[in-house]
């Protein structure tokens, strides 16, 4: 990935601490039964992506429809994901996506450069 602009390079950032916090991926099923994880998946400009949560605000809202979560770090969830999938960042107040493209870039040996 090239941070070509400013806001490449602040995506990138904020992409990177991601990695290092604890994040919320809320469940439709109850992931203590063999199957029974279902991440909560939005559409995002035709991208499948799956919502994960930073704040108790976007927490509760999102028990409405997926009554239970797995806790791990931003690197953990990005390290499970396959090519095509996207993430949404719900900090309770707004959001951001992780694009595949940047999830497969975070995946790469290069990210650590």
């Amino acid at each position: 990935m090239n941070a070509g602009s400013e806001e490449d390079a602040a995506r990138l950032a904020m992409a990177r601490l991601f990695l290092q916090v604890p994040v919320v991926v809320p469940s439709r099923g109850d992931p203590a039964v063999v199957g029974g994880f279902s991440p909560l998946t939005i559409d995002h400009e035709g991208t499948t992506c799956i919502v994960s949560l930073v704040s108790n605000v976007a927490l509760e809202r999102a028990q409405e429809v997926a009554p239970f979560a797995l806790e791990m770090t931003g690197a953990q969830l990005v390290e499970t994901l396959n090519a095509e999938v996207g993430v949404v960042v719900d900090n309770g107040s707004g959001s951001f996506v992780l694009t595949p493209n940047l999830i497969r870039y975070l995946q790469s040996p290069e990210a650590s450069r």
